[in-house]
């Protein structure tokens, strides 16, 4: 029904991490020989924004001193912020290797894991963290992202409320814990988190999509139409919004209303989620009693995604996706028609 926002989201935690990461320190910078020199002067580099000489120096600090683990801390926390997640993993792996408690070389080393897609190993890095650092809010919060991309959604709600007793004023942190609740079909608890989400930062408007979700799982569809309406002045969240309202106005015995936001999804969605409104007005003209157009839009969406069927309650192609019960007898009906 909805993005996952799990990943999505990863990204947004980057500016969270690195800024508590810059709290930490250099470990052990005593002594004036030359590499911690140069180390200093690449830290003042990176703080002007000289990135390039900042990492120049950095090496040369590394040709004195091979094993100066706070070079390979430093310089992993500017790959992370340029993205260059497998060279953070490499220097991380090098800052573990020679201080095999360095709680920030498994933080940082999660994060960069968890960006390239490579969940099962930052669940392992940011479990030791936490096992260094019980106290430490990142460690929980990644995990938890970590968990929820591998549909692991109990422990991602559970990740979520121990970073929540540690910072409770986090609006990112609810939010991800009411996509784990949306998942297990807990929405009175996602709502609850929701509305935390709207207490904390009125402007979040992306909510809305996901309580429409919430009180659609428990079939209030007006109250769900009224919120997805909402979501649909979100620019981030438009292209879903109307396709769910397409889905919302179906449940309502309103196929032509249902057509009007399929086709707006579908001007806004280049992708290949577009082929789910397609579905959606397969399903909408075999409410009309068109057989020939339903087809038709069925063949479209098939064009994309050829092997589309539904597996039980699952769409496949869309196996990641929430979909909530009036999606699912839309899909059913559409697919029904070939």
């Amino acid at each position: 029904m909805h993005p996952s926002p799990a990943r999505r989201n990863v990204f947004a935690l980057r500016s969270v991490v690195t800024a508590a990461l810059l709290c930490i320190t250099l470990i052990g910078l005593y002594g004036q020989d030359d590499a911690l020199e140069l180390l200093r002067q690449a830290k003042n580099r990176f703080d002007a924004n000289l990135t390039d000489e900042g990492l120049a120096l950095i090496d040369k600090a590394l040709g004195i001193n091979p094993e100066l683990a706070e070079a390979y801390h430093l310089r992993a926390r500017v790959y992370i912020n340029y993205r260059e997640f497998q060279k953070a993993v490499n220097d991380c792996t090098r800052l573990i290797a020679l201080r095999p408690d360095a709680g920030e070389g498994y933080i940082l080393r999660g994060f960069a894991y968890l960006s390239l897609n490579e969940e099962e190993k930052a669940v392992v890095d940011l479990s030791r963290a936490i096992e260094i650092w019980p106290g430490v809010v990142d460690g929980y919060m990644m995990r938890a992202i970590a968990y929820a991309n591998l549909k692991d959604f109990e422990n991602s709600s559970r990740d979520c409320t121990k970073a929540i007793a540690l910072a409770p004023d986090m609006p990112f942190l609810y939010l991800t814990r009411a996509t784990s609740e949306l998942w297990l079909h807990q929405y009175d608890d996602a709502l609850a988190d929701l509305q935390k989400v709207l207490t904390l930062d009125p402007q979040r408007s992306d909510v809305f999509l996901l309580v429409g979700i919430a009180h659609a799982g428990k079939n209030e569809v007006d109250t769900a139409l009224a919120w997805t309406e909402k979501a649909v002045h979100d620019t981030g969240t438009a292209a879903t919004a109307y396709r769910n309202l397409g889905f919302l106005y179906l449940a309502e015995g309103d196929p032509d209303s249902s057509i009007s936001c399929f086709m707006r999804a579908m001007e806004q969605d280049t992708t290949r989620e577009r082929c789910r409104a397609m579905l959606g007005m397969s399903a909408a003209f075999i409410d009309e009693q068109k057989p020939e157009e339903a087809r038709s839009w069925l063949k479209r969406a098939k064009s994309i995604e050829p092997k589309l069927q539904m597996d039980k309650d699952v769409l496949v192609g869309f196996e990641q996706e929430l979909l909530f019960d009036t999606e699912r007898r839309a899909y059913a009906r559409a697919l029904g028609a070939s």
